[in-house]
């Protein structure tokens, strides 16, 4: 599976582990679904940019986690868009609470 990573806005800072992490988690779930000729596209961005995608895309006014977009109507295909930020504390805050890790 070929995972294309990307970053919006181009100095955005995130944990350097933070993209083997997301690369690691697309080629399981691509293992997962016999996806072994896949192509995702991930973008992580920053709360100010998903959110503006969301209240644009989705007329929702706060950020998310993550948004995807089929690139064909009925096609799994698309792109992905990560709010890291928000991201982050959600899956910090599973983990504490839940005692689960990502």
């Amino acid at each position: 599976m070929d995972v294309i990573l990307s970053n919006f806005p181009a100095e955005l800072e995130f944990d350097a582990k933070l993209p083997a992490t997301v690369e690691r988690a697309a080629v399981k779930v691509g293992e997962l679904y016999g996806l072994d000729s896949a192509e995702v596209s991930v973008t992580l961005t920053d709360n100010v940019y998903i959110h503006e995608l969301n209240k644009k895309y989705r007329g929702i006014d706060r950020p998310t986690d993550v948004l995807s977009f089929a690139l064909n109507e009925g096609n799994d295909r698309g792109i992905r868009w990560t709010g890291s930020q928000y991201a982050r504390r959600y899956y910090y805050f599973r983990r504490t609470s839940r005692g689960t890790s990502f």
